[in-house]
C-alpha cells in the first residue's frame, strides 16, 4: 500500500512495524493476509480448518474468530467444507 506512513516506516527501516500498521490502515485500503483470511472464513469462502492451516498466526486468527464471530462457540472443527475457494501450494 502506497501511503505515507507506510512509505516513512520503509525510509526509516521500521519494518517491524509495518503488519501492525496495516492492522489499524482498513480505512485506507489495507489488510493483513490474516485480515483477508478472516474475511474469506466469515464470508463462508472457506472453512474454519482452511482459514487456521493458512494464516500467519493461526493462534491469533484462532481467537478473533471465537470472540468476533457471532454464533461461533469456539468450535475449532468443521466437518463439512462447503467451499470451492482453494489455495495453491507451491
Amino acid at each position: 500500500m502506497d501511503t505515507p506512513r507506510i512509505k516513512d516506516l520503509i525510509l526509516k527501516k521500521e519494518i517491524d512495524l509495518l503488519k501492525e500498521t496495516m492492522k489499524k490502515g482498513e480505512q485506507e485500503g489495507m489488510q493483513t493476509f490474516d485480515q483477508a483470511i478472516y474475511n474469506f472464513y466469515m464470508q463462508g469462502e472457506i472453512n474454519y480448518d482452511t482459514a487456521i492451516a493458512y494464516a500467519d498466526s493461526a493462534n491469533d486468527l484462532r481467537l478473533r474468530i471465537k470472540f468476533d464471530t457471532p454464533g461461533h462457540e469456539g468450535q475449532e472443527e468443521e466437518t463439512e467444507n462447503k467451499s470451492t475457494f482453494k489455495i495453491r501450494e507451491q
